[in-house]
């Protein structure tokens, strides 16, 4: 008999590329459930809506509501609707916690308030002084009482203040008010110079 020999196995190149793809799919994927989970797709919510003649700056879908400090939900969406009078409103639509949507009273408080002033706003329930003993329903709408002042806003202000405001007659009264002023600090810091220290007046 002849003399067989098994044949040899060839180098085999690791299959790095499919290894890559599979792996980038699986990171894919995990961000995206992870993305989902955040933004509570995967969770159970009761739907409140908040009507407000302004939503304001800061106020982005995933923004905190909370009930007296306690965080129970978050922003779905902010919409422009037209009220009651014709005017135009922002209407909020919140994803709140069932465990928390049985705990707030029909007349609940509802500010827009943030954190700084520049910070990002939020959604803030407030317990009133009197609670109603009824509770609030899925799909329920509620006034907000109250928007936090933006920079922005107090900018605009004093911005259409001193447009109304005469340079002219700005600068004659701030150059009178320094004129008035001149010399009142030296003689001032004169007069302190010349007084005794009380608490030497107060041994001799």
């Amino acid at each position: 008999m002849g003399d067989r020999r098994a044949p040899l196995n060839k180098n085999r190149t690791p299959p790095y590329k499919t290894a890559g793809v599979i792996l980038a799919f699986t990171v894919a994927a995990a961000l995206t459930l992870i993305w989902c989970q955040f933004r509570g797709f995967f969770s159970t919510s009761t739907e409140l809506y908040v009507l407000t003649s302004r939503a304001g700056l800061s106020l982005d879908p995933g923004s905190k509501v909370t009930y007296n400090g306690v965080p129970i939900g978050r922003l779905r969406a902010v919409d422009a609707v037209t009220g009651s009078g014709k005017s135009p409103q922002a209407r909020l639509e919140l994803d709140i916690d069932p465990q928390y949507s049985n705990t707030l009273p029909r007349n609940v408080e509802v500010r827009l308030q943030a954190t700084t002033a520049f910070g990002n706003k939020y959604v803030a329930f407030a317990s009133p002084g009197d609670p109603s003993p009824q509770r609030l329903r899925p799909g329920d709408e509620i006034n907000a009482v109250g928007i936090t002042a933006e920079f922005n806003t107090l900018f605009e202000t004093i911005t259409a203040i001193s447009g109304q405001i005469d340079p002219v007659k700005v600068n004659a009264t701030l150059t009178a008010a320094a004129q008035a002023l001149d010399g009142i600090g030296d003689r001032f810091g004169q007069s302190l110079g010349l007084r005794p220290p009380r608490w030497c007046t107060s041994r001799t």
